[in-house]
């Protein structure tokens, strides 16, 4: 809200001027003014101290000595004058020593001169209202104003006070009524308590919350398998069924609380997307089921949930032929002047093209949309946004829009405290790092990644990141390491019956990567056992590789390849040369420049180092694909893989 200038006094904000006289000693009209200021707070207005110190004479000139001896300074906040005490220290002994009865009614005066001296703009006080009336055990006053803190953070999307005043105020509730609760207001605090964690993106705790105010209000969800399974195919068919045959009929005007459900369901699936993927599936679907009982018009963010489907199916690789069903279908009926709409329609067409290797047909990074979602508290939307645009620029080369991405996630977190924005500039900055090839930050920057994920139980995330570190390892030729990693990656996988594509990528192309790395070494070493056992080894976990980059193209033309070199090895090279070839299409396709050029590099070296073998057939000049990868390097700055090329062009 904005600050405004009360009408009662024409100068609110200046102390009056001391009246000459002599200096104050520490007497105990001085001392009880400090323990009146320590009661308001550390920090202290001058017209609320005024207004609760009548009795006492010569405030100023008091405040003036408290300030020649450094107990406390001035400054101007809210256009206030304000007082400091310069060591929290000090404020804490002149509280303490005060009787406990004392304390409570100065507590309760100072409550009542703020809502008298700022009744024009009390919003801003909502939270210091609350924690007066509570100190002064008017549970009541205390109750009402937690509530109204609660709202006013939530709007403003200060999450970490909005949390801490429902808890308090739930505290509150409880210890005031106890089992005579009404269990609606319990709900209410509930509610909120969700939506301050899902804002901080502590989804763990936030899906708890979100579970137990949908059950109180009959939108609970069954605990049965069989029923489960029964009703995921039910909302699949009804879904595939309002999509294709979509049904004319009469539909239902929703309540408030249908619409404080809907909004309720939508962001317990947003918090499922990583803690459950499966669950989210289950749980979307039956809000979609639900959903088209309703006028979607009608409900808040109606649109953006049907919108979101689209996201579901592409983002599990459940079926891109549905995401784009979804998507077509929710562009007919997006408001052009709604930019919340706007910003959601953008963002699930780019999960979908993303996805499906559609990546010139995305729409360019938009700072303006990413700025004002971000002031309406939109943080798991737009962090979504940036990762996946964050991670298209460091596979396109494009590192300095990647860094830019990669930072305002870092202020994303910094200034909103909001984990979710960590958990997605974590692996971006790793993979940043890998690709250029600073392998030492990436490996610090991973380690504290998966420490980050363990506390929020991200199980995803840090298969994600293990993946990374493991391909780290092998560029290390640290095998003890990457095997370290893949087994750890490995356990997490068998834990999960469906992991979506794109936290399983970069662990199938680092166990591709091991897997090539020990059949080369056994070959180098005429190992001819265990280059038959690498060699069965790599064959599936290439295959593995190859299916999924089918539903997350990220890794695609690496994938290709990866399986050029499997066929070079095994002495295929006619499989090898066509298995590079659809990589340069594919990395053209996608304009991902890094992989093309070390493609490129790749056919370069191989051709390069066995000059004496009949390769002539493939019409292949290995200077002519090194040099393509140096004008790519150089055009990125990638200095290792530039000293690479000079290692391959030394090589005789």
């Amino acid at each position: 809200p904005t600050c405004r200038r009360s009408a009662r006094s024409p100068t609110p904000s200046t102390p009056r001027t001391p009246t000459p006289g002599a200096t104050p000693s520490d007497d105990e009209p001085t001392r009880g003014l400090i323990k009146i200021a320590a009661v308001i707070g550390r920090n202290f207005f001058y017209r609320i101290l005024t207004e609760v110190a009548k009795p006492v004479e010569d405030i100023d000139r008091r405040l003036s000595y408290l300030k020649e001896i450094q107990l406390i300074e001035e400054r101007k906040r809210m256009e206030e004058v304000e007082y400091l005490f310069k060591h929290a220290i000090a404020q804490e002994a002149a509280y303490e020593s005060i009787l406990q009865k004392k304390r409570k009614e100065l507590h309760l005066k100072v409550a009542e001169s703020i809502e008298e001296v700022f009744r024009e703009k009390l919003p801003e006080f909502y939270g210091m209202l609350a924690y007066h009336y509570s100190k002064g055990e008017n549970l009541a006053k205390s109750e009402e104003y937690l509530i109204e803190a609660g709202k006013e953070a939530l709007r403003s999307s200060a999450s970490y006070e909005a949390l801490n005043f429902y808890q308090q105020g739930l505290k509150l509730y409880q210890k005031k009524y106890g089992a005579a609760a009404d269990p609606e207001k319990v709900a209410l605090f509930e509610k909120n308590i969700a939506l301050a964690l899902f804002n901080k993106g502590r989804y763990e705790s936030a899906l708890t919350y979100f579970d137990g105010v949908l059950e109180r209000w009959g939108a609970g969800s069954p605990k049965n398998k069989m029923i489960i399974i029964f009703k995921l195919i039910f909302d699949l068919l009804n879904l595939i069924r309002n999509l294709y045959l979509p049904i004319r009929k009469r539909r239902k005007f929703p309540t408030v609380r249908d619409n404080e459900i809907f909004d309720l369901m939508y962001k317990r699936s947003l918090v499922l997307v990583d803690l459950n993927p499966q669950r989210c599936f289950v749980e979307y679907l039956s809000a979609l089921k639900r959903l088209n009982k309703f006028d979607i018009a009608q409900i808040e963010n109606g649109v953006a949930m049907w919108t979101g489907a689209s996201g579901l199916f592409s983002w599990t690789g459940f079926s891109f032929k549905l995401s784009k069903k979804i998507l077509d279908h929710a562009k007919t009926s997006i408001d052009k002047n709604d930019v919340k709409q706007i910003f959601y329609f953008d963002l699930f067409e780019l999960l979908y093209k993303a996805h499906t290797g559609n990546w010139r047909g995305i729409n360019e990074y938009d700072e303006s949309l990413v700025e004002f979602n971000l002031r309406i508290g939109e943080f798991w939307h737009v962090s979504t946004y940036l990762i996946f645009h964050g991670l298209i620029k460091v596979y396109q080369g494009a590192f300095k829009e990647a860094e830019t991405i990669i930072n305002k996630l870092s202020e994303i977190w910094e200034s909103y405290g909001n984990e979710n924005a960590k958990k997605y500039r974590d692996p971006l900055q790793i993979l940043y790092l890998m690709t250029l090839q600073k392998f030492h930050d990436a490996l610090n920057e991973a380690d504290e990644g998966i420490s980050f994920h363990i506390q929020g139980g991200r199980e995803e995330g840090i298969l994600y990141i293990l993946g990374l570190k493991a391909i780290i390892n092998i560029h290390q030729k640290d095998i003890t390491g990457a095997q370290e990693s893949l087994s750890q990656a490995g356990e997490l996988v068998a834990k999960q019956t469906r992991v979506p594509p794109i936290y399983i990528n970069s662990y199938l192309i680092g166990q591709f990567s091991y897997d090539l790395y020990l059949l080369e070494q056994a070959i180098l070493s005429n190992d001819k056992l265990n280059a038959l056992h690498y060699r069965k080894n790599a064959a599936k976990s290439g295959k593995s590789a190859l299916k999924n980059s089918q539903k997350c193209t990220f890794e695609s033309a690496n994938v290709l390849r990866l399986l050029g070199i499997y066929y070079w090895l095994i002495d295929r090279q006619k499989r090898a040369v066509k298995f590079w070839n659809s990589s340069i299409t594919q990395a053209k396709l996608l304009n991902t420049r890094v992989e093309l050029a070390k493609t490129y590099m790749e056919i370069g070296r191989r051709f390069h180092e066995n000059r004496g073998r009949n390769l002539k057939q493939y019409g292949i000049e290995a200077h002519e694909y090194l040099e393509k990868a140096r004008i790519l390097f150089e055009e990125m700055g990638l200095q290792y893989e530039l000293e690479e090329l000079d290692k391959i062009r030394a090589y005789r």
